[in-house]
């Protein structure tokens, strides 16, 4: 008789293997322990080609690097005391809540994302709005209180995630602390300009695809 997991020949009446210690199994002959041994072989080449196929996982690792006074300094003087109270919600839940009223956001929407600087969300955003809006104009109404209430819900929100992601591209970036915090400073805050600037262009987009439907309509 012979043990299954290492083949060793056991003693009669053996409740465990003197060589590897595992538990005996009996009416288990050689080929039969052949037999399991090449079956376990299988399951390891499986297992081999399983973990081979299998693709790492990206975690977002931007949360553990930015701290309360890195989103201090982004927000700016301007404000930082309103954002702050609300940021702290966010960090505090543990269900980690998106909902908490901007009245900005909701009021001036994209001109509020332009002067916070998210100016990939603004210019996106009012890209898609004015897709939308030339093929199918009576959606221009709804869909601007549609994303006013949007907004003035997750506004803070997506200004929190924002932040967060670009002070870690700073932090993974820059080592001195004195020169992160001036870029971190530079990348946040306001800019009165840009929103102006964004301002003049999206009234001026407006007006072309105003002029457009109308001629369209003579």
């Amino acid at each position: 008789m012979y043990c299954f997991k290492c083949g060793n020949e056991l003693v009669e009446g053996s409740v465990f293997c003197n060589q590897c210690g595992n538990k005996v199994q009996y009416n288990v002959e050689p080929d039969k322990f052949e037999d399991n041994l090449e079956t376990e072989e299988v399951h390891i080449v499986e297992i081999e080609k399983t973990l081979h196929n299998v693709k790492p996982i990206k975690i977002n690792t931007y949360s553990t690097s930015v701290t309360h006074e890195d989103l201090k300094v982004f927000v700016g003087p301007s404000k930082q005391k309103y954002y702050m109270s609300k940021w702290s919600k966010f960090e505090e839940s543990i269900i980690n809540k998106s909902d908490s009223w901007n009245w900005a956001a909701f009021f001036l929407t994209l001109f509020w994302m332009a002067y916070r600087k998210m100016y990939l969300y603004a210019v996106g955003i009012s890209a898609a709005f004015f897709i939308i809006t030339s093929i199918f104009p009576g959606l221009a109404t709804p869909l601007g209180i549609s994303l006013g209430v949007f907004l003035g819900m997750f506004g803070n929100k997506m200004y929190y995630e924002h932040a967060r992601k670009v002070i870690s591209k700073v932090n993974n970036n820059i080592v001195d602390l004195s020169k992160k915090e001036r870029i971190i400073a530079s990348k946040g805050g306001s800019s009165i300009g840009f929103a102006i600037l964004f301002t003049v262009v999206y009234l001026g987009i407006a007006f072309v695809f105003g002029m457009i439907e109308y001629y369209a309509q003579l």
